[in-house]
């Protein structure tokens, strides 16, 4: 009898201590998606928040005639104050709900700010319990808050369309937690992507009102940094030599133009493989870094008449194409080196793995000095794997082209 009262005390034990006593209603919070921050002309912090609606998030929410809140299934809410941590208890007290990031996607900082430093706003946003150091850090030439205030075409929450347009890899895609770690790194400097509104139709029309409805959020280039001060952008084309010199290109494109002695035309090819390593050597306490990048694609576009069945028209065409690729690697080194003289390449680093003692001792102090005057070498090796289905374009007869 006695071991059966105390099985049935445990029995009551297990059923009274069991559920959820720690849940969290959806009704009872705001969930964050997306966080923007800006400096005010006082000099004070404005906090944007894009909040999720969930009634207006199923496959049903929207009926005939929605409105363009509903459209959105968001709602952005903003406060400005002395700190980031005065701007958000400004928005909360004035909200029905607690706020939850834990599902926070993205954090976009605007030109203003980031120029003044961001080292203070990042300390705050990783420091709390519900911190995302995974959502991505994105920066901005305007306002921050008009990015997170965007009605998107493809997703019902916008933070959504940045978040896919970082995975694709278009540009340097940071976390708030990479970025982080980069201002902590020896011999680096931190970077980010660049996001704007953008037309998403070529520009030529003379209808104002298409030029304002047919935009959309893309990254256009790179967000350049000395130490957590924004100093300067890259654009597009810049931005992508910058994948090749960090070896992050997921994927490009090549296109050569073919002189007219050769027949004229333009030939693309897709770079399906890229590798990139850099090699630092030390000659009379000067560093000279070599650069070897070896890509592979498919050429998938061919206007010449250039024969590709021709061992000899392919090794040209490949040597064109390195030398394509070793002009588009300069332009941005020689922005990075001798505009900014900001090392987010990763010079440094490299040199601090290969000669660790002699960074400790002589470069680490001074190579915001020394990075500008790197001698750096650029070997490309590009080769045509494909040429596909087809070596002869239609348009030209087999008397025209060139061998």
């Amino acid at each position: 009898m006695r071991k059966q009262g105390i099985l049935v005390l445990m029995i009551l034990i297990m059923l009274l201590t069991t559920g959820c006593w720690s849940r969290t209603e959806i009704n009872d919070i705001a969930v964050v998606t997306a966080m923007a921050m800006d400096k005010e002309n006082d000099g004070e912090i404005r906090l944007a928040l894009q909040l999720a609606l969930p009634r207006l998030l199923g496959p049903t929410a929207i009926g005939g005639g929605g409105t363009e809140l509903e459209a959105k299934a968001t709602w952005v809410v903003a406060e400005k104050g002395k700190n980031l941590m005065d701007a958000l208890e400004k928005i909360q007290s004035k909200l029905p709900r607690r706020l939850f990031f834990s599902h926070n996607r993205v954090l976009v900082i605007g030109e203003k700010l980031a120029r003044k430093g961001v080292a203070p706003l990042l300390d705050a946003v990783s420091r709390g319990r519900q911190s995302r150091l995974d959502s991505y850090i994105l920066f901005t030439k305007g306002e921050a808050m008009r990015i997170i205030n965007f009605t998107p075409k493809f997703e019902r929450v916008g933070a959504e369309i940045i978040r896919e347009e970082e995975k694709q890899g278009v540009m340097v895609n940071k976390t708030v937690g990479e970025f982080l770690n980069i201002l902590l790194d020896e011999g680096i400097q931190p970077l980010a992507s660049r996001i704007e509104v953008i037309p998403s139709i070529v520009p030529n029309t003379n209808s104002s009102q298409d030029k304002k409805q047919h935009r959309n959020l893309g990254t256009v280039g790179v967000a350049v940094f000395r130490k957590d001060k924004l100093v300067g952008w890259l654009n597009h084309q810049e931005g992508r030599g910058l994948l090749w010199l960090r070896n992050e290109l997921k994927t490009s494109l090549i296109t050569i133009n073919i002189p007219k002695e050769k027949g004229s035309g333009h030939i693309s090819i897709r770079v399906l493989k890229s590798a990139t390593k850099r090699k630092p050597t030390l000659q009379n306490g000067k560093i000279h870094m070599k650069v070897q990048i070896r890509s592979s694609g498919e050429l998938i576009e061919n206007t010449s008449k250039l024969d590709l069945n021709d061992p000899k028209i392919i090794s040209y065409i490949q040597h064109e194409l390195e030398n394509e690729l070793k002009e588009s690697v300069q332009l941005t080194l020689n922005k990075v080196q001798k505009q900014f003289k900001s090392d987010i390449i990763g010079f440094g680093n490299s040199v601090f793995r290969e000669y660790p003692a002699y960074w400790k001792d002589t470069l680490k102090a001074r190579w915001d000095q020394e990075f500008p005057n790197v001698k750096v070498s650029i070997i490309p090796y590009v080769n045509i794997n494909q040429t596909g289905l087809n070596t002869k374009p239609f348009i030209w007869s087999e008397q025209e082209f060139i061998q």
